[in-house]
C-alpha cells in the first residue's frame, strides 16, 4: 500500500474537517468537497490492495493481444448431440405465397345513360320569314345596308327603350346579353339561330302586332354579319 499517498489525502481531509469546525454550519460545497477526498483516500486503499493481492497470488492480468487467434471453436455434430438439424427454407413456396394475387376488388359497371333526343321546336313559317337574308337585301338600299361592327352602339335610347319592351319583354338585362352574344357569333344564320331559340319563340314574334319591328330589328342585326 501507497501510505504516503494515503496521507497525503488523509491529510486534506483533516485540515478539511478542521476548518469546518470553526463555523456553526457546513455548506454544500465544503459537504461535496469532503465526500470526494474521502472517496480518493478509499479508492486509493483498493487500488493498492487489489496491486498487493494479484503480485502476492502470481496471476497475470488479462491481455486481449496475447489470445490465440488460430483458436475455431468446436462445431457440434447434431447427429451425435441426439439433435435434428434445422429444416432448409423452402424459398420457391415462400416466393409463390408472396406471388399469389390479393383479389381484386369486382369492377363497378358505370350506369349507360342514354341520349335524349332533343325535341324539335317547330318554327313558324312567319318567323323564318322574317330571317329571310335575300329578301332583306333586295329591300335593304346602300345605307341600310352599311355594316355595324358593335350592336350596343347601333340603337338611340328611345329606339333601345321601344326595342326592349316589345320585342324582350321589357326585361333589359336579356337585351344586353342578347346583344352581347351577337356580337360574338360570325354569321347571320348563327344569329338566326340563336334569336328563334333564346328570344323569338318566346316573345313571339311573329305575332301581327310587333311582327313589323321585329323584321326591322333582324334588319339591324344582319348588318353586324355583312
Amino acid at each position: 500500500m501507497n501510505i504516503k499517498k494515503v496521507e497525503k489525502q488523509l491529510k486534506k481531509i483533516t485540515n478539511l474537517v478542521d476548518a469546518i469546525s470553526d463555523e456553526d454550519a457546513i455548506s454544500s460545497i465544503e459537504k461535496d468537497l469532503l465526500l470526494s477526498y474521502i472517496r480518493k483516500m478509499y479508492q486509493t486503499v483498493i487500488d493498492d490492495s487489489s496491486e498487493d493481492h494479484t503480485k502476492s497470488s502470481g496471476k497475470k492480468k488479462y491481455d486481449a493481444s496475447e489470445v490465440d487467434e488460430s483458436f475455431t471453436a468446436p462445431t457440434l455434430d447434431p447427429v451425435k448431440e441426439n439433435r435434428s438439424a434445422p429444416p432448409i427454407p423452402n424459398f420457391e413456396d415462400a416466393q409463390s405465397r408472396v406471388a399469389t394475387p390479393i383479389d381484386q376488388p369486382k369492377a363497378v359497371e358505370t350506369p349507360v345513360i342514354e341520349e335524349v333526343e332533343e325535341e324539335k321546336v317547330e318554327i313558324p313559317s312567319e318567323l323564318n320569314a322574317l330571317f329571310d337574308i335575300e329578301s332583306v337585301s333586295e329591300l335593304s338600299d346602300k345605307l341600310s345596308r352599311t355594316p355595324i361592327r358593335d350592336l350596343n352602339k347601333c340603337m338611340g335610347i328611345n329606339e333601345k327603350i321601344f326595342t326592349v319592351r316589345e320585342l324582350f319583354g321589357g326585361d333589359n338585362t336579356l337585351f344586353n346579353k342578347t346583344m352581347d352574344d351577337l356580337n360574338h357569333l360570325s354569321s347571320v344564320d348563327d344569329a338566326k339561330d340563336y334569336l328563334i331559340k333564346n328570344v323569338a319563340i318566346e316573345y313571339d314574334w311573329a305575332n301581327e302586332r310587333i311582327i313589323k319591328k321585329a323584321d326591322n330589328f333582324v334588319k339591324l342585326i344582319s348588318r353586324r354579319y355583312v
